[in-house]
């Protein structure tokens, strides 16, 4: 408990010192549903790659797929449909 408290405070202050933010810290952010994600995701991974529907982080088991899209869209991984995407804040990514 106190571990996620301290990234909870300790995350602005490192998405502030760094303009791009590493692997763990999007994925940190990506389960948390944390605000700046959409600015988070577009500084690691490229508006170019959102907007072609490519961009993706990893880190050993744990990874991030992010894309603009006016409609919901459905994963499939191995032809088993995934857990549901979400949505950076309110906006198409």
């Amino acid at each position: 408990m106190l571990r996620r408290f301290r990234f909870t405070l300790l995350m602005p202050l490192a998405m502030a010192a760094a303009d791009k933010p590493a692997t763990p810290q999007l994925i940190e952010m990506a389960r948390h549903h944390a605000r700046g994600i959409e600015e988070a995701l577009r500084a690691s991974l490229g508006d170019e790659k959102l907007k072609k529907g490519t961009a993706f982080a990893s880190e050993g088991p744990d990874f991030v797929f992010a894309f603009e899209s006016e409609a919901r869209p459905a994963l499939y991984i191995e032809d088993r449909a995934a857990q549901p995407m979400i949505r950076a804040g309110e906006t198409n990514v």
